[in-house]
C-alpha cells in the first residue's frame, strides 16, 4: 500500500518584511511503521486472525494521498504533485496556531494548502518545557534562543475528500529556535528545527473500494527544518 521512500529534508529561505508575521518554512519528512489488522477467516465456530501486514507511511506515500485528496477537493489541478514536490510546514513562530501545511514545487513556490486533511497540533498548549534565553521586550522583535518540549499530534484524515485514510500519530515534539542578528543590525537570521520522535499512534482504512474496516497501529517519528531571514 505504502512505498518504503524517505523524502530528504531540503533548505528553505524565507524573507519577512518588517511587521509581518515571522514565517519559517519547514520541509517536514515522516516515516512510519505499520501493522495493519488483517482479515479474520471463520471456520465453523472458530475465528482466527493472521499476523498483521506491514507496511510504510513515508513523506512520498503521505504526498500521493494528498494530491488525490486536494484533487477531490477542488484545490489542486491533478491528482498528483510534481515529482519534487515537497512537503512543508510553515511555521508561524509568533502565532502557533497559524502555522499549517502546504505543498510547494521544488523552487518553494506554494502550489495549495493541505491543513484540511493534515495537522499537526500540541495536545496541551499548556504543559510544555523552556529551555534557553529570550529578550524580555517584543520591540523592535523578540529575539529567542531556546528549545520548547511539548507533546505532539499529527492527524491525517482524508475521508472527507474521497479518500479512505485515517492517521492519528503521537510523541514527543522539540523545537529549537535560534535568532541571529546580523552585523549592520537590520535584520536578524530565525533558524528552527522540530524533531516529533518516540511517536506512536493508530488509524483506519475505510473501504478502499470494498466494504472493509482495516485497523492499524504505527511507529515512527517526523522532524522538519528551516529558516528566516527577517527585517526589524
Amino acid at each position: 500500500m505504502f512505498k518504503n521512500t524517505c523524502f530528504a529534508l531540503l533548505a528553505l529561505t524565507v524573507t519577512a518584511l518588517a511587521g509581518s508575521p515571522r514565517i519559517v518554512a519547514m520541509p517536514f519528512s515522516i516515516t512510519a511503521t505499520i501493522n495493519i489488522q488483517t482479515p479474520a477467516t471463520v471456520s465453523g465456530e472458530v475465528a482466527t486472525s493472521p499476523k498483521p501486514t506491514q507496511s510504510k507511511v513515508t513523506t512520498k506515500s503521505l504526498l500521493t494521498y494528498l494530491a488525490k485528496a486536494e484533487y477531490y477537493a477542488g484545490n489542486w489541478t491533478s491528482n498528483s504533485f510534481p515529482s519534487r514536490a515537497n512537503l512543508v510546514w510553515l511555521n508561524y513562530t509568533d502565532d502557533y496556531y497559524a502555522s499549517h501545511f502546504v505543498v510547494t514545487d521544488s523552487s518553494g513556490n506554494q502550489l495549495c494548502s493541505v491543513s484540511n486533511v493534515l495537522q499537526f497540533v500540541s495536545m496541551n498548549n499548556y504543559f510544555f518545557v523552556v529551555t534557553g534565553k529570550h529578550t524580555t521586550l517584543s520591540q523592535p522583535e523578540l529575539l529567542m534562543n531556546y528549545q520548547t518540549t511539548s507533546c505532539g499530534r499529527l492527524i491525517y484524515d482524508d475521508t472527507n475528500f474521497g479518500g479512505w485514510l485515517i492517521i492519528d500519530l503521537n510523541g514527543l515534539a522539540q523545537t529549537t529556535i535560534n535568532d541571529v542578528v546580523s552585523s549592520d543590525n537590520l535584520t536578524y537570521k530565525e533558524s528552527v528545527t522540530t524533531k516529533f520522535t518516540s511517536c506512536t499512534g493508530g488509524g483506519e482504512i475505510y473501504g478502499n473500494g470494498e466494504y472493509t474496516e482495516l485497523y492499524f497501529c504505527l511507529t515512527g517519528s517526523c522532524s522538519a527544518s528551516g529558516s528566516a531571514v527577517i527585517t526589524f
